[in-house]
C-alpha cells in the first residue's frame, strides 16, 4: 500500500481541521453566512490552485467572522503565493489562539518551522541627526520609531520606503529583497524644501491664502482671438482705403484730358497708371491678410467657449472676396 507523503498528510489535516473549526458567536448572522460562503469559495479556489482568488476570499471571510480555521487556511494560501511574512504572522496567531495539543496547533507549528528559513528580513535605520517630526513609511504603512533598527520580517519582492519631515522634501528609496535575504537600509530626511514647494504646502492653523483667479487655455484663446480680429478689421480698413485710392487713379486714366482711347497718356496719366497698379496690389494683399486675421480671430473666440469644432476659410475671386465659417452640431 502506498504511503502518503508528509506534506500531503499535513494538507489533509489542515483541511479537516479547518472545516471542523467552530465559528465565533460574536459575528452577526448575516456576516457569518457571508463569511461561510467566502470560506467555501476560497476552499474551491485552493483546490483549483487559484491562490490569487482564494487568499482575498479567506481574508474577507476572516474579517467578517474571525475563526481560527479561516486564519489557518489564509496562512496556508499566503504560503502558496510566496507571502512568507504574512503566512508566518498568521500561523503564529493561530498558535496563540489554540491549546498546544490541538491538531490545528500542531499543523501551524510544523508550517512555521518550514517557513522560518525562507523568511526575508529588512532592517531600517534612521540617522540620529534627523529633524524633529521625521516619519517613516514602508509601502504606505507607517513604521513605528520603535521598529527602526529592528530586523522585520517582510514579504520578498519590491518595497518603497518614504521618509517625511516638516520643511523637508520627501526622501524615497526602492528596495528589492529576495526570499530568505536579510537587507539593511539607512534612511535620512530629504533636503530642505524650496520656497515654491513650501508655499504650496498647507500650514496647519494658518488662514487659507487668497485665491488668485487663473486664466485657462480658453481665456488665452479668446484674448488672442480678439487681438487678431482687431488686427484683421484694421487691415481690412487699410485695404478699403487703398482700394478707394486705386479707383481715384483709375478715374484719372479714364479722363480724355490725360489719356487717349489708345491709352496714350501724358505725364499725369502715366503717374496715375503706375500708382494705381501699386495701390491695386497693396489693396488686394491687405484685404486678404485682413480677412484671414479676422477669420482666425472669429475661430479662436468661438472655440474658446467649448463649442463644436469650427472651420473657417477665405475665398478670393475676380469678383471679390468672402469669409466662410462652418461648424458641426
Amino acid at each position: 500500500m502506498r504511503t502518503m507523503r508528509p506534506r500531503r498528510i499535513a494538507s489533509a489535516l489542515l483541511i479537516a481541521a479547518a472545516l471542523l473549526a467552530p465559528r465565533r458567536a460574536l459575528a452577526q448572522p448575516g456576516d457569518a453566512t457571508t463569511a461561510s460562503s467566502l470560506f467555501l469559495a476560497g476552499r474551491q479556489a485552493m483546490d483549483a490552485r487559484n491562490y490569487a482568488q482564494a487568499c482575498p476570499q479567506f481574508a474577507e471571510s476572516f474579517r467578517l467572522d474571525p475563526a481560527v480555521g479561516t486564519l489557518l487556511n489564509l496562512a496556508n494560501c499566503e504560503d502558496k503565493i510566496g507571502h512568507m511574512a504574512d503566512a508566518w504572522t498568521h500561523f503564529r496567531s493561530v498558535l496563540e489562539q489554540l491549546p498546544p495539543k490541538d491538531d490545528r496547533a500542531l499543523i501551524a507549528r510544523a508550517r512555521l518551522a518550514a517557513i522560518e528559513p525562507r523568511l526575508s528580513h529588512l532592517t531600517l535605520t534612521l540617522d540620529p541627526d534627523q529633524p524633529a517630526g521625521v516619519a517613516v513609511a514602508r509601502d504606505d504603512v507607517p513604521i513605528s520609531p520603535a521598529a527602526l533598527g529592528v530586523s522585520l520580517a517582510v514579504n520578498a519582492g519590491d518595497h518603497d520606503v518614504v521618509v517625511t519631515a516638516p520643511g523637508r522634501e520627501k526622501s524615497r528609496i526602492h528596495i528589492t529583497i529576495k526570499e530568505g535575504e536579510h537587507r539593511e537600509a539607512a534612511l535620512h530626511a530629504g533636503p530642505k524644501a524650496t520656497s515654491a514647494s513650501s508655499s504650496s504646502a498647507p500650514v496647519a492653523g494658518a488662514d487659507a491664502p487668497p485665491q488668485i483667479a487663473s486664466h485657462g487655455y480658453g481665456d488665452t484663446r479668446r484674448t488672442l482671438g480678439f487681438v487678431l480680429g482687431g488686427v484683421g478689421v484694421a487691415t481690412l480698413g487699410a485695404g478699403a482705403i487703398t482700394g478707394i485710392l486705386t479707383l481715384g487713379k483709375a478715374s484719372i486714366i479714364k479722363d480724355p484730358a490725360h489719356c487717349s482711347a489708345a491709352l496714350r497718356c501724358d505725364a499725369t496719366g502715366v503717374d496715375a497708371a503706375s500708382a494705381g497698379k501699386t495701390l491695386s496690389v497693396v489693396s488686394t494683399v491687405t484685404l486678404i491678410a485682413g480677412a484671414a486675421a479676422a477669420a482666425a480671430g472669429v475661430v479662436l473666440v468661438i472655440t474658446s467657449q467649448g463649442k463644436a469644432p469650427v472651420t473657417a476659410g477665405f475665398m478670393v475671386s475676380p469678383g471679390g472676396a468672402g469669409l466662410q465659417i462652418g461648424s458641426e452640431w
